[in-house]
């Protein structure tokens, strides 16, 4: 089982106000969506790049029940997901999961 860093400064902090502003939600349910998308980003994008990743599946990974696209820019938009160069990813993902990624790596290694 693995474990993401969720910070209690996230409930305040002006990118989930602009989140929860952008999709006309609380900002508990913002956090909820985002805490959904970390979890199955870790085991399905543990590097954090969504580049490859269609909208419609991160929707599914949020559990968001609107517009696919919608979810997704106000993402970028409120700086949870960088889009630069043709290329998204989840913001200092490396920084908030990096950990787990060089444990799983290790494991990986030490089982081989």
């Amino acid at each position: 089982m693995a474990w993401i860093e969720f910070h209690q400064s996230l409930v305040t902090h002006r990118k989930l106000y602009a989140l929860a502003g952008k999709l006309r939600v609380s900002r508990p349910t913002a956090a909820g969506h985002l805490a959904f998308l970390w979890c199955w980003a870790v085991d399905n994008a543990p590097s954090g790049d969504l580049t490859d990743i269609d909208p419609h599946v991160i929707k599914l990974a949020a559990d968001w029940p609107k517009d696919a696209d919608g979810f997704v820019r106000a993402c970028i938009d409120s700086g949870f997901i960088d889009d630069h160069n043709e290329r998204r990813t989840l913001h200092d993902w490396e920084y908030y999961v990096g950990r787990l990624i060089e444990q799983r790596a290790a494991n990986a290694q030490r089982m081989r």
